[in-house]
């Protein structure tokens, strides 16, 4: 047999390394005949894809007045976290969607842009006076 001074660690991490070239290789040729080649993203896809989510601030949805339904329409957002955004009302800002941990950090940088949190235009709570 071939001995080397390798053993078996430095085998394993030849036999790895081969695996690593060689296996995306293996995956490609294998997609290809199925028939289903996987398809690539192309740098102005990604530019359309943006465009398409970006919400001219006309636009947005208030977080402090939007229906269930309304908020559950926002991709990503589902009806579990429209009803969290709605039992968490009243916001000053949509940012207190994350220091309420009412969405995760996850969710809120697809959203951000569709959403504004408007304040209340209500008076002050002191009571009139009637003179």
């Amino acid at each position: 047999m071939f001995k080397t001074r390798l053993g078996k660690v430095g085998l394993k991490v030849i036999v790895a390394a081969t695996l690593v070239m060689v296996a995306p290789k293996c995956v490609v040729a294998q997609a290809r005949e199925t028939g289903t080649v996987p398809e690539i993203a192309r740098p102005e896809d990604a530019q359309t894809s943006r465009s398409k989510t970006a919400v001219s601030p006309g636009d947005r949805l208030d977080i402090n007045s939007a229906s269930k339904d309304q908020l559950a329409a926002i991709s990503d957002i589902g009806e579990a976290y429209a009803q969290k955004i709605i039992a968490g009302r009243p916001y000053r800002t949509k940012g207190d969607l994350l220091t309420r941990k009412i969405i995760p950090r996850s969710i809120y940088e697809k959203v951000k842009d569709q959403v504004i949190a408007h304040r209340s235009t209500a008076k002050s709570s002191e009571p009139e006076k009637h003179n």
